[in-house]
């Protein structure tokens, strides 16, 4: 009767040790570690659904949830690593973040989503980006705003600032086609409000009034747009129709193996064709690939 006693004792010590020290951990989160651990459960949450009506439903909490953390300013520099399937990229400078995503259809077809949080005049401004680029005409040519915006999942930015001017390029990728998929160069700056669209762009066709550009491609091809390293050179696949007979036919689009850039200069970039084909082309693209690994993504 002793010996069990005792090993009751043990037992009931042990686990209430335990607990105190759970209690005591969980104690020591900080308030931004508990709210992202609310957005994970939102994300499995979305990640297990099986049908578009449950998966909205929880995407339109996680973007409301995820508004209000961001509107704490420290949040602006909270690692939120434990978010997986969604993009999350800080300017040099600190002063702005994006997060994107994409939300799959029950017909694999993407809707794009995102929130934007940026310091202006001292004050913090968050902004929900709602896609349009499905009912956008001409899109390449349109100054947008956060509540019209051409939906991407973006992999990669760079700040620059030309005469008091700053602004970010992004790169990002677009899969809301069956047919096509797009890579897209997008000009960001923020103020009171953010603006989508920049004409920064030369190209040798004078081409006039692009502030935006957008490549379109088969859904079977790999093309990849990155900055070059330690240059302020964007590089990218040169994309030609498989047949002639398919010019402006973008599904039959492919890379042809030599390649193109847009160099920033005194606050432009400046397109060229035929860009030396011995540079280096290497991985930094987390999006090289094109596919998002399937345990990543949202579903």
């Amino acid at each position: 009767m002793l010996a069990k006693s005792l090993i009751g004792i043990i037992t009931t010590l042990l686990t209430t040790s335990s607990v105190l020290m759970a209690q005591s951990s969980d104690s020591t989160l900080s308030e931004l570690e508990k709210q992202e651990i609310a957005l994970l459960n939102i994300i499995d949450r979305i990640s297990n659904s099986t049908n578009n009506l449950d998966r909205n439903e929880w995407n339109s909490k996680l973007i409301k949830d995820f508004e209000i953390v961001l509107s704490d300013p420290k949040a602006l520099s909270y690692p939120f690593d434990k978010l997986y399937a969604i993009s999350d990229l800080t300017s040099p400078s600190g002063n702005l973040r994006i997060f994107t995503w994409e939300l799959p259809n029950d017909q694999n077809v993407n809707t794009y989503y995102g929130i934007l949080c940026y310091i202006y005049d001292n004050e913090v401004y968050t902004e929900i980006l709602k896609d349009s680029s499905e009912r956008l005409s001409n899109p390449e040519f349109k100054s947008l705003t956060s509540q019209k915006w051409y939906g991407a999942l973006y992999y990669d930015l760079r700040e620059y600032t030309y005469k008091k001017n700053r602004f970010v390029v992004l790169l990002g990728i677009n899969r809301s086609d069956e047919l096509i998929k797009k890579r897209i160069i997008e000009i960001l700056e923020v103020g009171e409000k953010a603006r989508f669209g920049k004409e920064i762009f030369v190209f040798p066709k004078k081409i006039i009034g692009l502030k935006r550009k957008i490549y379109q491609y088969s859904i079977d091809a790999d093309m990849s747009i990155w900055f070059e390293e330690e240059t302020d050179i964007i590089l990218f696949d040169h994309l030609s129709p498989l047949k002639a007979m398919y010019e402006g036919k973008y599904e039959f689009y492919a890379p042809d193996l030599s390649f193109d850039a847009l160099e920033y200069k005194k606050g432009k970039l400046y397109y060229e064709a035929d860009y030396d084909a011995r540079m280096k082309k290497t991985k930094n693209d987390p999006f090289f690939e094109m596919e998002i690994q399937k345990e990543e993504k949202i579903y």
